[in-house]
């Protein structure tokens, strides 16, 4: 197996690694209960992968691995430091964003 295949495969376990829904749960729980009246608000989002199960139907498995990888890749260059990634299914992601106001 050469470099590409390993950095594919590194790339392709990056979204199994994420916190898994529960675990989101409770980090958001403990991070809301403990917001002033008067703190910065806070924002959860859920992003879903388009048409996942087609590109697993159409490019196989290791496709939507790859997909799910790079997603996660992206998801974790976009937000702040303070933010929090998880895994929320098999083709969403759920991110809190402390201190963040959505427009």
């Amino acid at each position: 197996m050469g470099d590409g295949c390993a950095a594919r495969d590194t790339n392709s376990d990056l979204s199994a690694a994420l916190p898994d829904p529960a675990e989101f749960r409770q980090y958001a729980d403990r991070h809301l209960a403990g917001r002033q009246d008067d703190s910065p608000e806070a924002s959860i989002l859920l992003v879903q992968v388009d048409h996942f199960p087609q590109i697993i139907d159409i490019h196989g498995e290791q496709a939507g691995q790859l997909v799910l990888g790079a997603a996660t890749l992206f998801l974790q260059a976009t937000i702040r430091r303070i933010g929090h990634l998880a895994r929320y299914g098999q083709d969403t992601f759920a991110l809190l964003l402390p201190e963040t106001k959505l427009a």
